[in-house]
């Protein structure tokens, strides 16, 4: 049995050459799959398209 390739890992393009040609042939072949990547899409273009300083913490107000 293969395992299922990470969708969070496909849709950043985090994954290897292996898991991503393997995501892409579920997205061909199973509808469950293809279900769950397209409806994680907008969420992960939504947070690429967010501003480099909304990823950086806020410094904690200093201490009296």
């Amino acid at each position: 049995m293969r395992v299922r390739p990470d969708v969070t890992a496909y849709l950043l393009g985090e994954a290897d050459a292996a898991e991503r040609a393997r995501a892409e042939e579920l997205m061909r072949t199973d509808p469950g799959f293809r279900a769950e990547v397209e409806r994680l899409r907008p969420v992960v273009a939504r947070l690429a398209a967010m501003p480099a300083e909304a990823w950086t913490p806020a410094e904690p107000p200093p201490l009296d």
